[in-house]
């Protein structure tokens, strides 16, 4: 049993299986078929649309010059007074003739002014036409009587019996003005050819043809207008925003010129180093080239060369001397010294400069003779004192205040020099930022305008599209509803067009409507984007001029620290030059009122004070300055002045020592 359920699953699935894969394959067959079939028919209409617009498009120049030549007849007709039948059959009487309709126009119109002229002035009425009514044997009265057309075959049967060419010529052009010139042939076949002419074409085009066309040309006319009443429509709805697009692009182009004008120096560095790069690229080419030529032409002269430079060493060299200055006098450098120097010459004489100069000069000379005497005054008061070591004391002193005025005098000029650098290079670099900044600023105007132009220039021509498309389905459901209304009667035709109509405006209102909806959006949208753009610009600019005054600030607070530095250090060696002075000058007083006491044990001899002095003159300068700092320039000449002074003192003691004297 077991065995028996399992074989009928088997042949169950095996039989599902068969129908599942019949089922597959029939489908996909039929597919196949439906595709293929389906791609005939395809091929079929497109080749009987190819065909049939093929014919339709073989109709169309027919159409167009019927509603052409029909509504050109249908206005002539309307000017000139005749029919459309007669303008069209004169119109091949005067092609045949050599003339154009155009022209039969002109004549026609000019005979029936003549005609009303002659008729209402008679006697009065110009001498030529008179005469030229006179040759034709008929009156006014009897061509008044005829249609336009009949008045110029009754004048061609007259015509032709005029011989002289020049009498011809005068009535030609009295009756008909100028296009009676073009007009003779025909007026000469006489009215028997004019009418046969006629006959010829009799009835091609009648009035109700030109009617007709001259419907078709007014309402193609329409359509243009309208098309056109549209597209300027459009052209009104973007104005607004094309002219705002243009005044901001010219804004800020404007501002571009402005900063290129405030900041020309950067701009003509830029041109000087394009053309700094472009001239050396050309003085390279040049000189390559020179220097193959000359290689080539040098190879063939380098024995002569050689002989001509060895006679020629001595008379070189000196030349050369002499060339040398001569040049360097030549060169502009050498020019604007000499010439300089003889505008300052001549500007200090004539201004009375050099006198000021003069007084300035003798001021500082005399300020610093001020100072010298105060230094050897204090150096004198400590030798009168006996006190060697405070001499010292006054003479480092002085070096010392010397030594910080002359390294503050540097530190002022380098400090000038680096903070004129770095305002400038600050600067030109915040200028370079706020250029960045302004360019980048009008690309993203132009760019936020340009979307917003184009955004609401698609939606007007959605909308447009939208209400063009609405106003063809109503045309074509009026258009339907005509032709039932030509095969029922019981069809209200008005009435459904009427809805049809109201329908229309509807639709046309609500698409006004998300229209004039989806610009206010845009407008909403363009403006927040620019104030948020200006915003930005705005806070770019400001943290770019905050970074460059923060750096001038920066700047020029470390220049104020270094000048208060220098003053400090300053007033520190004026005021121990000051000191030493002032204790030299106590000293020497104190002196002054004591009595001798050289005799006395354990007193120090003079020439044992200098050499305790010369001992200790390494140690005697405190404070920022160090003797070791001016020991090549300074001590050596100190040495020589403490050796002097130890040499002094020994002949003081030998002459104490012989003569018994006291010395203070």
């Amino acid at each position: 049993m077991a065995g028996s359920a399992s074989g009928v699953r088997a042949g169950k699935a095996f039989v599902e299986l068969s129908l599942k894969n019949n089922i597959q394959q029939g489908l996909t067959a039929a597919s196949k078929k439906l595709k293929a079939f389906g791609a005939s028919i395809t091929a079929i209409g497109s080749k009987v649309f190819a065909l049939g617009s093929a014919a339709a498009a073989a109709f169309i120049p027919a159409v167009v010059m019927f509603a052409k030549v029909g509504d050109k007849l249908d206005k002539m007709a309307l000017r000139t007074g005749a029919s459309v039948e007669a303008l069209s059959e004169l119109g091949h009487a005067a092609e045949i003739s050599g003339t154009n309709l155009d022209t039969m126009e002109k004549g026609l119109f000019r005979l029936t002014r003549n005609v009303d002229l002659l008729k209402s002035k008679g006697a009065k009425a110009p001498a030529e036409l008179q005469r030229a009514f006179q040759l034709l044997g008929v009156s006014a009265q009897e061509l008044a009587a005829l249609t336009p057309d009949q008045q110029l075959e009754r004048i061609a049967d007259s015509f032709k019996n005029i011989k002289d060419p020049g009498e011809q010529a005068a009535v030609a052009f009295a009756v008909f003005g100028r296009a009676g010139q073009q007009m003779m042939p025909l007026l000469k076949a006489g009215g028997d050819e004019i009418r046969k002419l006629r006959a010829e074409v009799k009835g091609l085009v009648t009035t109700e043809d030109a009617k007709k066309a001259a419907e078709l040309a007014d309402a193609w006319t329409r359509l243009k207008s309208v098309w056109q009443a549209a597209v300027v429509g459009v052209g009104g709805a973007l104005a607004d925003d094309i002219t705002d697009l243009l005044n901001t692009t010219r804004r800020y182009v404007g501002m571009i010129a402005s900063w290129i004008k405030a900041h020309k120096e950067v701009v003509i560095l830029a041109m000087k180093v394009a053309l700094g790069v472009a001239a050396f690229g050309a003085a390279l080419i040049a000189v390559g080239t020179t220097i193959s030529l000359i290689g080539s032409a040098l190879a063939g002269l380098s024995a002569v060369i050689g002989f001509i430079s060895s006679a020629f060493a001595i008379a070189g060299t000196v030349i050369g001397a002499i060339g040398s200055v001569i040049a360097f006098l030549v060169t502009p450098i050498g020019l604007v010294i000499v010439g300089v120097t003889a505008l300052v010459g001549v500007v200090l004489w004539a201004t009375g400069a050099m006198g000021k100069a003069w007084d300035w000069i003798k001021g500082k000379l005399s300020q610093l003779g001020a100072f010298f005497g105060e230094v050897f005054g204090g150096i004198k008061d400590s030798l009168a004192a006996g006190d060697i070591s405070q001499a010292a004391e006054v003479m480092w002193a002085s070096f010392n205040l010397v030594w910080v005025k002359g390294v503050n005098f540097l530190k002022g000029l380098w400090g000038s020099f680096t903070g004129w650098i770095v305002g400038t290079l600050s600067s030109a670099w915040a200028s370079l930022l706020a250029g960045a900044e302004v360019i980048w600023h009008g690309l993203a105007v132009g760019w936020i305008e340009t979307v917003g132009v184009i955004s609401k220039g698609w939606n007007v021509f959605v909308g447009f599209f939208q209400k063009s498309w609405a106003t063809m389905q109503a045309w074509a459901q009026k258009a339907w509803n005509t032709i039932k209304g030509w095969f029922d009667e019981s069809a209200n035709t008005e009435q459904a067009n009427a809805a049809i109509d109201a329908e229309l405006e509807k639709k046309r209102t609500g698409i006004d409507d998300a229209t004039n909806s989806a610009l206010s959006r845009l407008e909403n949208e363009r403006q927040a984007k620019r104030n948020t753009e200006s915003a930005t610009h705005e806070g770019a600019l400001a943290a770019i001029e905050k970074a460059h005054q923060d750096r001038l600030a920066a700047n020029e607070a470390s220049a104020d620290q270094s000048t208060k530095d220098a003053e400090s250090q300053l007033n520190s060696a004026r005021a121990r030059f000051k000191k030493a002075v002032a204790d030299a000058k106590a000293k020497k007083e104190a002196a002054d009122g004591k009595p001798n006491e050289s005799g006395k044990s354990g007193s120090k001899s003079l020439n044992q004070q200098v050499g305790a002095a010369a001992a200790d003159a390494g140690s005697l300068v405190r404070g920022t300055f160090n003797a070791r700092a001016l020991q090549t320039v300074r001590v050596t000449s100190v040495e020589k002045q403490l050796a002097a002074l130890e040499r002094i003192a020994d002949n003081t003691d030998a002459l104490k020592d012989a003569d018994g004297i006291e010395i203070d």
